[in-house]
C-alpha cells in the first residue's frame, strides 16, 4: 500500500492519497479520495488537521487497511480465468439462458453448454477480451501472460486498478498481436519522464476519463512507437500548452487525435501544438456540451433556468452482437484483375453482414454459398480501396490462404465495402 494506489470498497473506486497515522486515533489509516465526488464524508482534514486535499468537499474517506470489502487488486490471470473458465456442470442439468436481443423477456433451454465452456476455456485462442470492472491491478508473474492467452488482438481493461504504467507495459510486452488496447477510467500516477517499453504492436490506445493531460501524453506516446489512434477524450483539458516535440511522434504513425469532451478554447494554440504530428489526418473536438445542445434546441435556455445537469453516464456497449456487425457488398467479377488499375466488368451479387474479426476462411465458405458454389470451387477475392467518396477505387486482392492474422479488419474490410470474387 503506498499513496497513489488504487483500491476498491464496496465496488466503489478510489485512489489512496495518505497513509500513516491520524491524530486521536489509533493503528494505522488510508486516506481516500473517491471517483465519485459524492461518496466520502469529507476533504481530506480531519478535527483542523489536513491529510490530504480532495477535489471535491465530500470527496474524501478514510479507512482501516483491513477494512471489509477494501481490494488492492489482483493479476491479470486471475480476472481472465475468473471470466472466461467455468467449471462443467453434469449432463443431466437442464440449463436455460435468457436471450440478449429480449431483454429478459424469452428464456430458451441451452443445449450442452460444456462445448460453449469448453471452447471459451482455451484462452490461447481468445482474440477479443473485455475485462472492465475486474479489479487488475498488476500483471502477475514474468510470463505467464505470454504462456496463457499470447494472441489477444482487442483488450479492453476499462475501470481497474492499475495506478502505475509499468504494469500496462508488462501486460502489454506479453501480447506480440494486440493492437487496440482500451483503459478508460483508470488513474495512473503521473510520469516525470517519457515512458520505456517497446508496445509495437499497439495502434489505437484509448484513455479517455483518465485525467491523463497533454503533456503526460507526450511522455505516454514513446512507448507505443506504432500508434495511429489515440483518445484522450473527458479529461478535463483546457488548453494544450505543451508543443508535440520533434521526436514524440516521429516513429509513430499517428493518424486520428480524439480530444472531445475536453474545454479547448483556443484554436490558434491547438493548431500550434499539433502541427508537428504530419502524419495527423483526423482531429476529433466535439464538447458534451455542443453534442447536447445540438440535440436539444431548448438547451440554452433550459440551463439558464435550471442551471446545468449533472454529468450523463458514458453510453455502454450493450454486448449485443447485432451492434457489432458490418455490412458489405459482394460483387461478382466478370475476370481477374491483372493489376490494381484493371477495371473488369462487376455483377451485383448479394450484401452480406459480418463480423469484424470473421476470418478469412470463413468468410470464403459465404462467398461460396452465394455464387452456389461447390466447398472445393476455386476463387480469388479483391476488396476495393478508394482514397474518398469520389475516387473509382481499385481492386487490391485478400490472401485467402494467409494464416496468421487474417480477420477481416486486417485486410481493411470495413462498413460498407465492396468484395469482388472472381471464379480462378
Amino acid at each position: 500500500m503506498s499513496v497513489g494506489d488504487r483500491i476498491c470498497h464496496n465496488s466503489e473506486l478510489g485512489t489512496i492519497r495518505f497513509v500513516g497515522t491520524i491524530e486521536g486515533k489509533p493503528g494505522q489509516w488510508l486516506g481516500i479520495e473517491w471517483d465519485d465526488p459524492s461518496r466520502g464524508k469529507g476533504d481530506g482534514s480531519i478535527n483542523g488537521l489536513r491529510y490530504f486535499q480532495s477535489r471535491s468537499p465530500t470527496g474524501a474517506s478514510f479507512l482501516r487497511p483491513s477494512a471489509p470489502s477494501l481490494h488492492f487488486g489482483r493479476t491479470f490471470i486471475a480476472a481472465l480465468r475468473e471470466k472466461y473458465l467455468e467449471d462443467l456442470h453434469a449432463t443431466s442439468i437442464k440449463e436455460a439462458i435468457v436471450l440478449g436481443s429480449s431483454d429478459g423477456a424469452i428464456e430458451v433451454e441451452a443445449v450442452d453448454m460444456n462445448k460453449v465452456r469448453n471452447k471459451f476455456a482455451q484462452l490461447e485462442k481468445l482474440k477479443e477480451v473485455g475485462l472492465e470492472n475486474y479489479m487488475i491491478s498488476k500483471a502477475g508473474p514474468a510470463g505467464e501472460i505470454k504462456a496463457v492467452c499470447p494472441n489477444i488482438r482487442r483488450l479492453d481493461l476499462s475501470r481497474n486498478l492499475f495506478a502505475s504504467w509499468s504494469e500496462i507495459i508488462e501486460i502489454v510486452e506479453q501480447i506480440h498481436a494486440l493492437e487496440s488496447l482500451t483503459l478508460h477510467y483508470n488513474v495512473f500516477r503521473e510520469l516525470s519522464s517519457p515512458l520505456t517499453g517497446s508496445c509495437r504492436s499497439v495502434v489505437h490506445l484509448s484513455l479517455n476519463r483518465t485525467g491523463v493531460t497533454w503533456e503526460q501524453a507526450l511522455l505516454i506516446a514513446p512507448a507505443f512507437p506504432s500508434l495511429k489512434r489515440l483518445e484522450i477524450g473527458f479529461n478535463d483539458l483546457s488548453s494544450l500548452d505543451l508543443p508535440v516535440s520533434s521526436n514524440v511522434f516521429t516513429a509513430a504513425p499517428l493518424e486520428l487525435l480524439a480530444l472531445d469532451g475536453n474545454t479547448l478554447a483556443k484554436w490558434n494554440e491547438l493548431v500550434g501544438t499539433i502541427k508537428g504530428i504530419s502524419t495527423l489526418h483526423t482531429l476529433m473536438l466535439t464538447t458534451e456540451r455542443g453534442q447536447r445542445a445540438a440535440k436539444h434546441p431548448r438547451w440554452s435556455s433550459l440551463v439558464k433556468l435550471h442551471g446545468e445537469p449533472a454529468e450523463e453516464a458514458p453510453s455502454t456497449d450493450t454486448g449485443k452482437l447485432q451492434d457489432r456487425m458490418m455490412t458489405v457488398e459482394v460483387y461478382r467479377l466478370s475476370e481477374i484483375p491483372q493489376n490494381p488499375s484493371h477495371r473488369p466488368q462487376v455483377v451485383f451479387q448479394q450484401t452480406l453482414q459480418v463480423l469484424p474479426n470473421m476470418p478469412i476462411k470463413t468468410l470464403r465458405l459465404k462467398l461460396l454459398k452465394i455464387l452456389k458454389a461447390k466447398p472445393a470451387t476455386q476463387i480469388r477475392v479483391f476488396v476495393k480501396l478508394r482514397r474518398d467518396a469520389d475516387d473509382a477505387g481499385v481492386w487490391g486482392e485478400v490472401d485467402l490462404n494467409l494464416t496468421r492474422q487474417s480477420d477481416l479488419v486486417w485486410w481493411g474490410i470495413e462498413n460498407g465495402c465492396h468484395l469482388g470474387v472472381a471464379l480462378s
